[in-house]
């Protein structure tokens, strides 16, 4: 199970941490995910390319875990 699933069955402490209830949190992932995905393909469309799309690491976390931690 991750964290975030974890941390999601207590929403008081879930709460405090944050400072965002789930529903916000939820909200502003969505925002988030798209400003993400937006910019991913202005980058993918970028002409001076040093590599191919997909071509670095891929993320450990999830979007949500990501968005979370920072």
């Amino acid at each position: 199970m991750k964290f975030i699933d974890r941390l999601q069955r207590v929403a008081s402490l879930y709460r405090s941490l944050t400072g965002l209830t789930l529903r916000r949190f939820d909200r502003f992932l969505e925002k988030v995910a798209a400003a993400r995905a937006n910019r991913q393909s202005q980058q993918h469309s970028r002409s001076a390319r040093r590599r191919q799309p997909g071509g670095a690491r891929k993320p450990k976390l999830d979007p949500a875990e990501s968005l979370l931690l920072t």
